[in-house]
C-alpha cells in the first residue's frame, strides 16, 4: 500500500503479474462493476482466549472469533448469496506503535469509484466493537461455505506478520519486477 500515490500493490509471485490498483476516486457518478454486501448473522461471539506468545518482540492477546454472515454479490445484473461461518484465532498487540493494517485495508477497500465496492470491512469493524484493541499480528481461519444441504467447502488461511520496519519506502519497491506483466 503506498498511501502517498494512492496505490494498491498486489503481487501473484506464482503467474509473475502484478495488479497496480488505484484507490483515488473514479469520476463522479461511476458505478461499481461488483458489489458485495455483508450482513453478519446472530451468533457473532469474540472469545478472550488470554495471553499470546510474543510476536516479534511484541506481546500478544489471543481471541476467538466466531463470524456468520452472508454476503450478496452484484455483478451486473446478475448476483447470489453466500452464507459463511469463520471461526478464527487471532493474536493482538495492544502496542500503539505498530500500524493498524486491517484499518488501511478498509480504507482501501471501501475507496470511493473503484470497481468493487464491500462493505465488508467497516462491518466487521463496526461488529468488533471495543471487543479488541490492538493490530492483528497472527491469523489463523476456518471457513466453511454451505455448498448444498449435506455438502459444504472449508477453507483454512494462516497469515503473520513476519517482518516489521519502520522507514522511508523507496518509488522502486512498487514498480513490478523485471519478467512481471
Amino acid at each position: 500500500i503506498d498511501s502517498a500515490a494512492g496505490t494498491v500493490a498486489t503481487v501473484f509471485p506464482t503467474g509473475k503479474l502484478v495488479l497496480l490498483s488505484s484507490s483515488k476516486p473514479a469520476p463522479a457518478g461511476t458505478v461499481p462493476i461488483i458489489t458485495m454486501e455483508v450482513h453478519v448473522n446472530p451468533g457473532y461471539a469474540v472469545e478472550d482466549l488470554g495471553g499470546g506468545e510474543s510476536i516479534l518482540g511484541h506481546a500478544t492477546h489471543r481471541y476467538r472469533e466466531t463470524l456468520p454472515y452472508e454476503v450478496h454479490v452484484t455483478v451486473g445484473g446478475d448476483s447470489c448469496t453466500r452464507h459463511v461461518r469463520e471461526v478464527s484465532e487471532l493474536w493482538v498487540t495492544p502496542d500503539s506503535g505498530i500500524p493498524d493494517i486491517e484499518s488501511s485495508i478498509k480504507y482501501f477497500a471501501n475507496g470511493a469509484g473503484s470497481i468493487a465496492s464491500s462493505n465488508m470491512m467497516k462491518t466487521l469493524a463496526e461488529t468488533r466493537g471495543a471487543r479488541m484493541h490492538g493490530t492483528v499480528l497472527k491469523r489463523t481461519t476456518t471457513s466453511t461455505d454451505p455448498l448444498a444441504a449435506n455438502d459444504s467447502l472449508a477453507t483454512h488461511t494462516r497469515w503473520e506478520i513476519t517482518e516489521l520496519e519502520r522507514g522511508a519506502i523507496a518509488a522502486s519497491d512498487f514498480e513490478a519486477p523485471s519478467g512481471y506483466k
